[in-house]
Formats: C-alpha cells, structure tokens, sequence
C-alpha cells in the first residue's frame, strides 16, 4: 500500500508512543513484524542507527542494572553490585530502544529524503496559521539531512555552523530552492493510521 509521507511519519510516532507500555510478549510479536518489514527493505540503514546508538543502549543496560534495587549478582562489590532485577529492566528498556531504532531504519528504508520532507511539511502545514514559516523549516531540515550523509567526514566546529544557519543554503538570503512534491493525503492514510491504533493498543493490553 502506498502510504502519503505524512502517514508513514505519523506511523512511527505513534509506534513510539506505545512502544513505552509493551510488555514483553507484545514486544517479542512487535519484533518479528519490524523484522519481516525489514526484509523487504534493503535500503534500510539498521546496522548504521544500531552502531551508532551501541553506547546509548549499553549506558540503558548498565544505569538500569547498577541503580535498580533487587538481588545483587556479586555481592562482594557491595553497592557498586549490579542487580538482577535492574539487569532485567535495563534490558527491556534497551529492547524497547533498538525497537524505536527498527522502526526508524524501517521508515527511511521506506521513505528517502524528498519524501520524509513531504511528509514533515504536510505535518507542520497547520503551524503556519501560527506565524511559523513552514518552508524554512522544511528547506533547513532538507539540507540537515543533505549535509548528514557526509557527516563521517565532519567536525563539530562544522555542525555548529550548520545549525546556525551559516553554511550554504541555510541563510534567508539564499537563492537555493528545493522542490518538493507533498501531495494530498487519502482515506487509506487515515484508515492505515486507525488499524495501527488499533493494534497498538491490543499490544498494550498484553
């Protein structure tokens, strides 16, 4: 099914917000649907996010397994013993992290740069009634993503200028456009997005 950008986006926004009160069966099955979403996705950047979030998911396991009160597992370290309980619950949150990082490689695997800007504009298009320029928005986040899949090469002096605006296209003044095709969202879009509710929030009742 071809989903508008737009709901793809708000697909993973909505997995993310449930994906916090999954228990673990439902994470197990959770699991096994982003794994067979991923097959199909070769383009998907998995190994890419994990690598770089290796640290963010071993500090989960560690902060959880040393603070968390329970049994301790080496009781001669006495404090400073890590605990099988936090071990336990350092590992579900970590779990539910590489699920939110799944989903994420599954959206852009799905979803390139013109279309994950579609859909951020289609988004944030009722802001506008609020003052909020919704093309400048949407230019800066296109040339962030541009700019990033070079970043192996970056210095952080570098991303300081990107994020204030100083490096090329990221001005007002500039003259560079980009064009983007946002198109209309469809009654499949709203009923794509009312069975994932659905089913999230049967997975949450587990």
């Amino acid at each position: 099914m071809n989903l508008h950008p737009a709901t793809r986006i708000s697909a993973w926004l909505v997995f993310a917000l449930f994906v916090g009160w999954l228990a673990v069966p439902a994470l197990a099955v959770a699991s096994l649907a982003l794994a067979a979403l991923l097959v199909g996705l070769r383009q998907a950047p998995l190994s890419r996010l994990f690598r770089r979030a290796r640290w963010l998911l071993l500090s989960l396991l560690l902060v959880y397994s040393l603070t968390y009160p329970g049994r301790l597992l080496l009781p001669e370290l006495g404090a400073w013993s890590p605990t099988a309980e936090g071990l336990q619950a350092g590992a579900l949150q970590a779990w539910r992290m590489a699920l939110l990082l799944a989903g994420l490689a599954a959206l852009h695997g799905s979803c390139g740069r013109e279309c994950l800007i579609a859909g951020l504009f289609r988004l944030m298009w009722p802001l506008h009634w609020l003052g909020v320029n919704v093309r400048r928005v949407a230019g800066r986040v296109w040339l962030t993503l541009e700019y990033a899949e070079g970043s192996e090469k970056w210095t952080r002096e570098d991303w300081h200028r990107l994020l204030a605006g100083e490096l090329d296209g990221l001005d007002g003044n500039s003259s560079r456009r980009i064009a983007v095709t946002v198109g209309a969202m469809r009654g499949r879009d709203a009923a794509a997005l009312l069975m994932l509710l659905a089913m999230m929030g049967g997975l949450a009742q587990w």
